[in-house]
Protein backbone atom coordinates (compact mmCIF):
# COMPACT_ATOMS: atom_id res chain seq x y z
CA UNK A 1 0.00 0.00 0.00
CA UNK A 2 2.87 2.36 0.81
CA UNK A 3 4.41 1.90 -2.65
CA UNK A 4 1.04 2.29 -4.36
CA UNK A 5 0.29 5.54 -2.52
CA UNK A 6 3.76 6.92 -3.34
CA UNK A 7 3.38 5.92 -6.98
CA UNK A 8 0.15 7.85 -7.22
CA UNK A 9 1.86 10.94 -5.85
CA UNK A 10 4.67 10.73 -8.40
CA UNK A 11 2.38 12.04 -11.15
CA UNK A 12 0.66 14.61 -8.98
CA UNK A 13 2.81 17.61 -9.99
CA UNK A 14 3.70 18.46 -6.42
CA UNK A 15 0.24 17.92 -4.91
CA UNK A 16 1.43 14.76 -3.19
CA UNK A 17 -0.62 15.02 -0.01
CA UNK A 18 -3.80 16.08 -1.81
CA UNK A 19 -3.59 13.22 -4.30
CA UNK A 20 -2.83 10.60 -1.67
CA UNK A 21 -5.71 11.75 0.52
CA UNK A 22 -8.07 11.87 -2.47
CA UNK A 23 -7.16 8.35 -3.55
CA UNK A 24 -7.58 7.14 0.02
CA UNK A 25 -11.06 8.68 0.27
CA UNK A 26 -12.05 7.27 -3.13
CA UNK A 27 -10.86 3.77 -2.24
CA UNK A 28 -12.74 3.85 1.08
CA UNK A 29 -15.96 5.00 -0.62
CA UNK A 30 -15.79 2.31 -3.31
CA UNK A 31 -15.08 -0.31 -0.64
CA UNK A 32 -18.20 0.73 1.28
CA UNK A 33 -16.26 1.88 4.35
CA UNK A 34 -18.04 3.91 7.01
CA UNK A 35 -14.94 5.41 8.66
CA UNK A 36 -11.26 6.08 8.03
CA UNK A 37 -8.91 6.15 11.02
CA UNK A 38 -5.53 7.89 10.83
CA UNK A 39 -3.25 7.55 13.84
CA UNK A 40 0.44 7.12 14.62
CA UNK A 41 2.07 4.33 16.61
CA UNK A 42 4.60 4.95 19.38
CA UNK A 43 7.28 3.98 16.86
CA UNK A 44 6.22 6.88 14.60
CA UNK A 45 4.54 4.82 11.86
CA UNK A 46 1.33 6.26 10.45
CA UNK A 47 -1.51 3.75 10.35
CA UNK A 48 -4.57 4.02 8.12
CA UNK A 49 -7.46 1.77 9.11
CA UNK A 50 -10.87 1.39 7.49
CA UNK A 51 -14.16 0.27 9.00
CA UNK A 52 -16.18 -1.88 6.60
CA UNK A 53 -19.46 -3.45 7.76
CA UNK A 54 -18.53 -2.54 11.32
CA UNK A 55 -15.19 -4.41 11.17
CA UNK A 56 -11.80 -2.68 11.19
CA UNK A 57 -9.09 -3.56 8.68
CA UNK A 58 -5.61 -2.14 8.23
CA UNK A 59 -5.30 -0.43 4.85
CA UNK A 60 -1.82 1.09 4.87
CA UNK A 61 1.24 2.01 6.90
CA UNK A 62 2.97 5.25 5.90
CA UNK A 63 6.17 6.95 6.95
CA UNK A 64 6.01 9.53 9.71
CA UNK A 65 6.84 12.54 7.54
CA UNK A 66 4.05 11.75 5.05
CA UNK A 67 1.55 11.04 7.83
CA UNK A 68 2.36 14.38 9.51
CA UNK A 69 1.89 16.20 6.19
CA UNK A 70 -1.57 14.66 5.73
CA UNK A 71 -2.66 15.53 9.28
CA UNK A 72 -1.22 19.05 9.07
CA UNK A 73 -3.09 19.61 5.81
CA UNK A 74 -6.35 18.43 7.34
CA UNK A 75 -5.83 20.77 10.30
CA UNK A 76 -4.90 23.80 8.19
CA UNK A 77 -7.93 23.44 5.91
CA UNK A 78 -10.51 22.55 8.56
CA UNK A 79 -9.39 24.04 11.90
CA UNK A 80 -6.38 25.80 13.39
CA UNK A 81 -3.52 24.64 15.57
CA UNK A 82 -4.49 26.75 18.61
CA UNK A 83 -8.08 25.49 18.70
CA UNK A 84 -6.98 21.87 18.24
CA UNK A 85 -4.46 22.17 21.07
CA UNK A 86 -7.32 23.17 23.41
CA UNK A 87 -9.97 20.62 22.41
CA UNK A 88 -10.91 18.09 19.69
CA UNK A 89 -12.33 19.72 16.57
CA UNK A 90 -15.11 18.65 14.22
CA UNK A 91 -15.63 19.78 10.64
CA UNK A 92 -17.18 18.95 7.29
CA UNK A 93 -14.41 17.82 4.97
CA UNK A 94 -14.21 16.56 1.43
CA UNK A 95 -11.26 16.51 -0.90
CA UNK A 96 -8.43 18.76 0.31
CA UNK A 97 -6.54 21.16 -1.92
CA UNK A 98 -7.66 22.05 -5.45
CA UNK A 99 -8.45 18.56 -6.72
CA UNK A 100 -12.20 18.45 -6.17
CA UNK A 101 -12.83 18.25 -9.90
CA UNK A 102 -10.55 15.24 -10.18
CA UNK A 103 -12.62 13.38 -7.58
CA UNK A 104 -16.10 14.50 -8.60
CA UNK A 105 -17.19 10.86 -8.77
CA UNK A 106 -17.17 10.69 -4.97
CA UNK A 107 -17.87 14.29 -3.95
CA UNK A 108 -21.19 14.23 -5.83
CA UNK A 109 -22.41 11.17 -3.95
CA UNK A 110 -20.68 11.26 -0.56
CA UNK A 111 -20.25 13.77 2.24
CA UNK A 112 -17.71 13.56 5.03
CA UNK A 113 -17.34 14.48 8.70
CA UNK A 114 -13.89 14.99 10.17
CA UNK A 115 -12.95 14.58 13.83
CA UNK A 116 -9.48 15.85 14.79
CA UNK A 117 -7.69 15.21 18.05
CA UNK A 118 -4.24 16.14 19.36
CA UNK A 119 -2.19 14.88 22.28
CA UNK A 120 0.48 16.90 24.02
CA UNK A 121 2.28 17.83 20.78
CA UNK A 122 1.42 18.34 17.10
CA UNK A 123 3.17 15.04 16.41
CA UNK A 124 0.38 13.26 18.31
CA UNK A 125 -2.43 14.31 16.00
CA UNK A 126 -5.03 11.81 14.84
CA UNK A 127 -8.12 11.98 12.67
CA UNK A 128 -11.30 10.02 11.96
CA UNK A 129 -13.24 10.65 8.74
CA UNK A 130 -16.89 9.53 8.70
CA UNK A 131 -18.18 8.70 5.21
CA UNK A 132 -21.85 9.43 4.55
CA UNK A 133 -23.43 7.95 1.44
CA UNK A 134 -26.19 10.29 0.27
CA UNK A 135 -27.82 7.41 -1.58
CA UNK A 136 -28.43 5.69 1.75
CA UNK A 137 -31.44 7.96 2.22
CA UNK A 138 -32.94 6.35 -0.87
CA UNK A 139 -32.86 2.88 0.72
CA UNK A 140 -36.19 1.09 0.46
CA UNK A 141 -37.47 -0.49 3.65
CA UNK A 142 -38.43 -3.72 1.91
CA UNK A 143 -34.91 -4.23 0.52
CA UNK A 144 -33.05 -3.97 3.86
CA UNK A 145 -33.11 -7.74 4.42
CA UNK A 146 -35.33 -8.04 7.48
CA UNK A 147 -37.08 -11.40 7.78
CA UNK A 148 -40.84 -11.31 7.36
CA UNK A 149 -41.69 -11.39 11.06
CA UNK A 150 -39.36 -8.50 11.93
CA UNK A 151 -40.53 -6.49 8.94
CA UNK A 152 -44.19 -6.86 9.93
CA UNK A 153 -43.40 -5.90 13.52
CA UNK A 154 -41.54 -2.76 12.42
CA UNK A 155 -44.40 -1.79 10.10
CA UNK A 156 -46.81 -2.25 13.00
CA UNK A 157 -44.65 0.09 15.09
CA UNK A 158 -44.73 2.72 12.32
CA UNK A 159 -48.53 2.77 12.47
CA UNK A 160 -48.54 3.35 16.23
CA UNK A 161 -49.25 6.78 17.65
CA UNK A 162 -46.96 6.34 20.68
CA UNK A 163 -43.97 4.21 21.58
CA UNK A 164 -40.21 3.96 21.47
CA UNK A 165 -38.14 2.16 18.81
CA UNK A 166 -34.40 1.91 19.60
CA UNK A 167 -31.94 0.82 16.92
CA UNK A 168 -28.56 -0.42 18.21
CA UNK A 169 -25.39 -1.65 16.55
CA UNK A 170 -21.71 -0.88 15.85
CA UNK A 171 -20.43 1.89 13.60
CA UNK A 172 -21.27 1.25 9.95
CA UNK A 173 -23.86 -1.45 10.67
CA UNK A 174 -26.71 0.47 9.02
CA UNK A 175 -28.47 2.11 11.96
CA UNK A 176 -29.09 5.43 10.23
CA UNK A 177 -30.04 3.79 6.94
CA UNK A 178 -32.55 1.59 8.75
CA UNK A 179 -34.01 4.50 10.71
CA UNK A 180 -34.49 6.63 7.60
CA UNK A 181 -36.05 3.72 5.71
CA UNK A 182 -38.49 3.10 8.58
CA UNK A 183 -39.42 6.78 8.84
CA UNK A 184 -40.09 6.93 5.10
CA UNK A 185 -42.87 4.39 5.65
CA UNK A 186 -44.76 7.11 7.58
CA UNK A 187 -46.78 9.70 5.65
CA UNK A 188 -45.14 13.08 6.47
CA UNK A 189 -48.28 14.97 5.43
CA UNK A 190 -50.58 13.03 7.72
CA UNK A 191 -48.11 13.04 10.64
CA UNK A 192 -45.51 15.67 11.49
CA UNK A 193 -41.99 14.17 11.59
CA UNK A 194 -39.22 16.03 13.43
CA UNK A 195 -35.60 14.95 13.82
CA UNK A 196 -32.81 15.98 16.21
CA UNK A 197 -29.42 15.04 14.84
CA UNK A 198 -25.72 15.80 15.16
CA UNK A 199 -24.97 16.06 12.36
CA UNK A 200 -27.91 15.86 9.96
CA UNK A 201 -26.61 13.04 7.80
CA UNK A 202 -29.29 13.02 5.09
CA UNK A 203 -31.86 15.64 4.14
CA UNK A 204 -35.52 14.86 3.57
CA UNK A 205 -37.67 17.61 2.08
CA UNK A 206 -40.83 16.79 4.06
CA UNK A 207 -39.28 16.33 7.51
CA UNK A 208 -38.50 19.10 9.99
CA UNK A 209 -34.83 18.46 10.77
CA UNK A 210 -32.91 20.20 13.57
CA UNK A 211 -29.16 20.02 14.14
CA UNK A 212 -27.66 20.21 17.63
CA UNK A 213 -25.59 23.44 17.80
CA UNK A 214 -21.84 23.06 18.31
CA UNK A 215 -21.68 26.14 20.57
CA UNK A 216 -23.02 24.19 23.57
CA UNK A 217 -22.28 20.77 25.03
CA UNK A 218 -23.96 17.89 23.24
CA UNK A 219 -26.16 16.96 26.22
CA UNK A 220 -27.33 20.53 26.74
CA UNK A 221 -27.88 21.02 23.01
CA UNK A 222 -30.02 17.89 22.78
CA UNK A 223 -32.11 19.00 25.78
CA UNK A 224 -32.69 22.42 24.19
CA UNK A 225 -33.67 20.89 20.85
CA UNK A 226 -35.91 18.24 22.39
CA UNK A 227 -37.77 20.83 24.52
CA UNK A 228 -38.26 22.98 21.42
CA UNK A 229 -39.40 19.99 19.37
CA UNK A 230 -42.02 18.96 21.93
CA UNK A 231 -43.56 22.46 21.69
CA UNK A 232 -43.94 22.12 17.90
CA UNK A 233 -46.72 19.50 17.94
CA UNK A 234 -44.80 16.59 16.43
CA UNK A 235 -46.30 13.16 15.91
CA UNK A 236 -43.02 11.34 15.21
CA UNK A 237 -39.59 12.23 16.62
CA UNK A 238 -36.22 10.89 15.50
CA UNK A 239 -33.51 11.30 18.12
CA UNK A 240 -30.32 10.76 16.15
CA UNK A 241 -28.32 9.37 19.05
CA UNK A 242 -28.57 8.80 22.79
CA UNK A 243 -25.22 8.58 24.55
CA UNK A 244 -24.68 8.33 28.31
CA UNK A 245 -26.78 11.39 29.17
CA UNK A 246 -29.43 10.05 31.56
CA UNK A 247 -31.52 13.23 31.40
CA UNK A 248 -31.78 13.03 27.61
CA UNK A 249 -32.71 9.34 27.79
CA UNK A 250 -35.42 10.09 30.35
CA UNK A 251 -36.85 12.88 28.20
CA UNK A 252 -36.93 10.63 25.15
CA UNK A 253 -38.75 7.92 27.09
CA UNK A 254 -41.15 10.50 28.50
CA UNK A 255 -41.93 11.76 25.00
CA UNK A 256 -42.71 8.20 23.92
CA UNK A 257 -45.20 7.90 26.81
CA UNK A 258 -46.96 11.21 26.19
CA UNK A 259 -48.38 11.02 22.70
CA UNK A 260 -45.38 10.64 20.42
CA UNK A 261 -43.78 7.87 18.38
CA UNK A 262 -40.03 8.16 19.04
CA UNK A 263 -37.23 6.56 17.08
Amino acid sequence: HQRRLRGTAAVADGNEVEWIYGRLIRHACYLGASDIFLHKTLAGVGKIKLHVNGVGQLFAAVKEDLFDKILNKLVSENSNADALARAPQEANVGIIGDLRGEFADITERYSFRLQLNQGRTQGEREAVVRILDRQAEQADFHTLGFDQAVEQTLLQYSRSSTGLVVVCGPTGSGKTTSLYAMLKMIDPIERSIRTIEKPIEYRHSMWHQMEVPQEVSEGEGVRIMLNATLRMAPHVILMGEIREDVDVANRVISAAFTGHLVY
